[in-house]
């Protein structure tokens, strides 16, 4: 049964969405906020423009936005990024607020691109770091496109560490199949999380390996830490956000609905089981 939203866009934004809290202080946190849109949602070809907010807990489960994260070094990045005047930088989406052995904050979001030329997005896995939410800096991106295979990287989900030390953590890209473009899930190798990551091969495809309700898109979600729910060893528990089948009327790409399910991962050999 659904309670009352914990987070209003008001008259300040379009839409808010994507809210990740701080593990460690449930009452404060980052969204993504919708500041512009152009287009329909619901077909391709629509552009939002966006930035990260903090949060606030205002009562219960009831947030608040209050300030425009302010990341150190972000307008330095994004200026190595914009290729002079190729691209148009749409904004930082889909933060995940990360908290390594050391209490040191690291935020992980997507860094959205606009070819001017093509209409077509690119997409880096942005990352910041910090003592806090409130002093972060902004690091060259962990993961970016690359040409003629994916747009890039976005939506990460952090996995534990296997026997190696290294962590193969799942993100949403990208996969073109007979000229039709899906949301894959991909993995990806971190020896450290806040250098450079490699791209590994597809996990999960929604036109391979996909059910009816995430045949057209994929991406993945949070896994469930073993406490919580405890599915074997060197495996975990995770979301995993599907879309139905893309809808084509009058040559135009409809988005279907979007549903929710799980996942067990297992960690220890990048398999989505």
């Amino acid at each position: 049964m659904f309670q009352n939203p914990v987070l209003e866009a008001g008259n300040k934004f379009e839409h808010v969405m994507a809210l990740s809290l701080n593990p460690l202080n449930h009452n404060e946190g980052v969204v993504r906020v919708i500041e512009s849109r152009k287009g329909d949602v619901s077909k391709s070809g629509f552009i939002d423009k966006s930035s990260l907010y903090l949060i606030k807990r205002i009562k219960d489960s009831k947030y608040t936005a209050s300030n425009k994260l302010n990341i150190q070094g972000q307008d330095k990045i994004v200026n190595s990024l914009l290729k002079g005047n190729k691209y148009s930088f749409l904004g930082l989406e889909d933060p995940d607020i990360w908290i390594d052995k050391k209490n040191v904050f690291h935020l992980y979001c997507t860094m959205a691109f606009l070819d001017k030329r093509k209409k077509s997005a690119k997409v880096y896995l942005g990352h910041a770091e910090g003592s806090s939410l409130t002093s972060l800096k902004m690091t060259p991106p962990l993961l970016s496109p690359v040409a003629q295979k994916h747009y890039g990287a976005k939506e990460v989900s952090i996995a534990p560490q296997n026997k190696d030390g290294i962590r193969i953590n799942l993100v949403e890209s990208s996969d073109k199949i007979r000229k039709v473009s899906y949301s894959v899930i991909r993995l990806t190798y971190a020896s450290k999380m806040n250098q450079p990551w490699k791209f590994g091969k597809i996990a999960l495809h929604p036109k391979k390996d996909g059910f009816s309700w995430c045949a057209g898109h994929m991406s993945p979600g949070s896994l469930f830490p073993k406490d919580y729910i405890d599915v074997g060893k060197n495996r975990r528990l995770g979301i995993l956000n599907g879309r139905e089948r893309n809808k084509v009327v009058n040559n135009k790409i409809h988005y279907r609905t979007f549903s929710v399910g799980l996942m067990i991962y297992n960690y220890e050999k990048g398999d989505v089981e």
